[in-house]
Parts: C-alpha cells; sequence; structure tokens
C-alpha cells in the first residue's frame, strides 16, 4: 500500500471482498466500487452497504435465487495498519439498474450482521433467576444469539461505573433476544444516582457494549489522547503541510431549543408514582431536570447548562404540565434506592442529548470509536471581505462524544485508488450560551489578539 497523498486516497484500501453461500463462494473485489458501514449508539449491530458492477450476472445466478444466508466478508486496511474484517448477511437488493451490456447491473446491496439476522427468527422463552443485567446480557448474547461477536464493555470489573450489582430475577415470553436486552437496558442503573447512569447497547468494531452514558463521559475525561478536528478555511493549506491534517470539510449543527419537546420529556418537571410490592405503598416524588443538572457529570464541565426560565412559564409547567412516569418496585430485593431518579433523568437525559448534536464530514479515520471525545475547533471570520480568521466560534466548539460513525470507501477513477470519507455524528449534553463577542479573542495559533481589560 502507498503511503499517505495528499488528497485523501489509499488512506484506507478494501483487502478483500467475498459473498459466498453453502453452495457458492465469489470474488467481489473486482465489481466492488462502494463499501459503507455504521455504528451508532442507537443501533444494536453494525450495518451497511455495498454497490457493485455485475457485468457477468454473477449475484442473479447464484445468489439471489436462493433463500437463507447469503454472507458478505469485507477486510479494510488503513495508513495506521489497522485492519477491519466484518462478516454481514446480504439483507435487500436495495437499487438495480440494468445496463446496455446484456445480463450487466449496477446494484447496491444493504448489509445486516449476522447476529441480527439470527435474532428475527429467534423467539424463545427463558427465565433468569438471580443474576447481575450484566450478567443476564451476557448470557442472552452467548447462549441465545450464540454470537461470536467479541464482548468490550459488558460486566468488566475495570469500569468503575457499572450497571448495580444486585441480583434480579426475570422471565421473558417468546421474544427475540436483542427485544430482552432493550428491557433489560431500561432496568439497568449505575450504583450513582447521576442523570446520565443511563443504559445504551450498542456494537463496535471491537465488540458489544453495555455502558451507562456516565460511565462513558467517566473515560472520556480520563482519556490520555483526543483527537481535535478543526473547520477553517485555511484547512487546505494545513492539509497540504501535513496530510494527515485533521480537517473538518463540512459540518452541520443540529442544535436546537425545542421547548415543546423540553416540556412533553419532563425536562422542566416531572413526577414518578413507585408502587412497592413489598410494603404496597405508593410513594411520590418531583423532580426539575434543569435545576439538578448543574450536581451532574457532563461531557464540557467548563459549560453553563442551566437554561433561563421565565417565571410565569415555569408555573404553568409545574402546576398542569408534570411528566408523570409510574414504576413498579421491590424493596425487599435490596438493589439501592435510585430509581427515582434513574427512572425520572433516563427519558429527557436521552433527549437532551439529540438537542446538542454536531455533525461533520472528514477524511476517512478508522483509529476513532463510539464513546471517544473529540475535541472541535471551527474558526468564525470577523472580517469577511478580507477573509481573516481570528476567533473560535464558542457555541459549536468545544468537546463532544462520538455517538455514531459512517465509514464510505470508494473506488477512485484510476486502478488501485480509493477515497475513504467519514460521517462524524457527536453529541455533548450541553450547548454554551455565549455572548456576541467573545474575550478573550483568539486566532488559529492561539496567540491572543483581544482581551476586555475593564
Amino acid at each position: 500500500m502507498s503511503s499517505a497523498g495528499l488528497f485523501n486516497h489509499n488512506h484506507t484500501i478494501i483487502e478483500s471482498a467475498i459473498i459466498y453461500n453453502e453452495f457458492h463462494s465469489e470474488n467481489i473485489l473486482p465489481m466492488l466500487s462502494v463499501y459503507e458501514f455504521t455504528e451508532s449508539f442507537f443501533s444494536p449491530t453494525i450495518y451497511g452497504s455495498i454497490v457493485i458492477s455485475d457485468n457477468n450476472n454473477v449475484l442473479n445466478n447464484k445468489f439471489f435465487n436462493t433463500s437463507g444466508e447469503n454472507f458478505v466478508t469485507i477486510r479494510i486496511k488503513n495508513i495506521e495498519n489497522q485492519s477491519f474484517e466484518y462478516t454481514f448477511i446480504l439483507a435487500d437488493v436495495d437499487v438495480e439498474i440494468k445496463s446496455d451490456i446484456a445480463d450487466s447491473a449496477t446494484v447496491q446491496l444493504s448489509l445486516i450482521s449476522k447476529d441480527f439476522f439470527k435474532n428475527s427468527y429467534m423467539f424463545k422463552s427463558r427465565g433468569y433467576i438471580r443474576s447481575t443485567i450484566s450478567e443476564i446480557v451476557t448470557r442472552i448474547l452467548k447462549e441465545e444469539l450464540e454470537s461470536d461477536i467479541d464482548i468490550e464493555n459488558i460486566g468488566d470489573p475495570k469500569f468503575s461505573t457499572r450497571e448495580g450489582e444486585s441480583t434480579v430475577t426475570f422471565a421473558f415470553t417468546k421474544i427475540r433476544p436483542f427485544e430482552k436486552i432493550n428491557i433489560l437496558k431500561q432496568q439497568a442503573f449505575g450504583e450513582s444516582d447521576d442523570i446520565s447512569s443511563t443504559f445504551l447497547f450498542y456494537e463496535t468494531r471491537k465488540g458489544y457494549n453495555f455502558r451507562s452514558f456516565e460511565d462513558i463521559i467517566t473515560h472520556s475525561q480520563f482519556a490520555t489522547t483526543i483527537q481535535d478536528y478543526v473547520y477553517s478555511e485555511n484547512a487546505s493549506i494545513d492539509k497540504f503541510k501535513n496530510p494527515l491534517f485533521r480537517n473538518i470539510k463540512s459540518f452541520e449543527p443540529t442544535t436546537r431549543n425545542n421547548n415543546l419537546n423540553k416540556i412533553v420529556n419532563g425536562m422542566f418537571s416531572s413526577e414518578v408514582y413507585r408502587f412497592d410490592f413489598n410494603t404496597k405503598r405508593v410513594t411520590v416524588k418531583e423532580y426539575d431536570l434543569n435545576e439538578d443538572f448543574t450536581k451532574f457529570k457532563k461531557v464540557d464541565n467548563n459549560v453553563d447548562p442551566k437554561i433561563k426560565i421565565t417565571s410565569k412559564f415555569l408555573e404553568d409547567v409545574r402546576k398542569d404540565g408534570k411528566y408523570t412516569y409510574f414504576i413498579p418496585w421491590d424493596s425487599s430485593e435490596g438493589r439501592n434506592d435510585m430509581t427515582f431518579k434513574h427512572f425520572q433523568y433516563a427519558k429527557p437525559f436521552i433527549n437532551m442529548l439529540k438537542e446538542n448534536e454536531l455533525n461533520i464530514f472528514t477524511d476517512g479515520n478508522l483509529t476513532i470509536n463510539l464513546g471517544d471525545p473529540i475535541n472541535v475547533k471551527i474558526w468564525k471570520n470577523q472580517n469577511r471581505n478580507n477573509k481573516i480568521e481570528n476567533y473560535e466560534d464558542e457555541r459549536y466548539s468545544g468537546k463532544y462524544i462520538i455517538q455514531s460513525l459512517n465509514n464510505v470507501i470508494y473506488r477512485g477513477n484510476m486502478p488501485g485508488i480509493w477515497f475513504h470519507d467519514t460521517s462524524i455524528s457527536l453529541t455533548r449534553d450541553t450547548t454554551p450560551i455565549i455572548d456576541n463577542v467573545p474575550d478573550p479573542v483568539r486566532n488559529l495559533n492561539n496567540n491572543l489578539i483581544y482581551k476586555n481589560q475593564g
């Protein structure tokens, strides 16, 4: 493989691509033009797609007429000598465009993981007695789904913020394995009462994860290296000087101030009714996430997350607009008494993350993973005519957590040339509230330009 070029080619190459079943096997690398795959906090598995030019009608003759499992295994390698190989199931023919040549076509195929495919037809009734939720999740993956995917972070003792260690008992009727894990995910909570103890279940290139968002934040704060991504009109010059410069080609902030969304999801006022099967008592507690949020661990602790609220609005919401939760509880089970805050904060917290997203489009990068922290620097021009970049956009710059990665590797016009782009979806729990004039003002080289002396 050649060294990195100035224009992003050969940073990543596709080393092999094979489609096969128990009857046939075919090397599709010569036909392959595009390969993409996605990892996300909100998807239990990796999924992807490919585009191929099938000039010999191989797919129709050997694979499309076979029901069941048609496997696609693709291996890629990047300039850092990292390899990633994954075996998908051919899920669907999204697009098939016939060409002028007989029996030839350009075809786009959607790909799903083997586990996702098996999950679709595995309906099992099963009970789990006196096990931690982390243990149950592991057993579902290994015993019910019979997964060969590695388990990265489930019940790992090196993580300090884990699902509560008290045991629970669950009896499941005939539902799919991932449906069981989704139920367990909503019942799990960390041993702290932090808002972000909400659990996520997802797959990365390293394996399955069952982690709380609090755990992800904790590890991001102790990360020894954090990659910087820069959006600048001078990026082309910096890229020319250093081909591995992490520049942002374009960005899309999705931050919004959706008061309706905050109200209906209990951001400003909510109450929890909890029925205890042991004592037969009902307990009611009220919470205001906006007031309590300052106490909790955040992605970036250097911002003020509190939202300014008019007194009339807050009075009306607390009087008639409380979001109400009803939860069962058995105090005899011995779990800690933090379910009030967990259930109250889980839903508004996840919705709050969606209001603080930034999507960036970059050169391909396989060194980053879901949950990694990233520093984003977006530079604004005070004088647009002279295009002088002299201060950082404080609203969208700052520290984020990666919540989704979409990698696209596609063939260039010349033989052996591949291009690689990565779309990164970032999130954080707050967006800074800034004044119109930043103080102090620094340029891209971090040199001080202006500071208010008053």
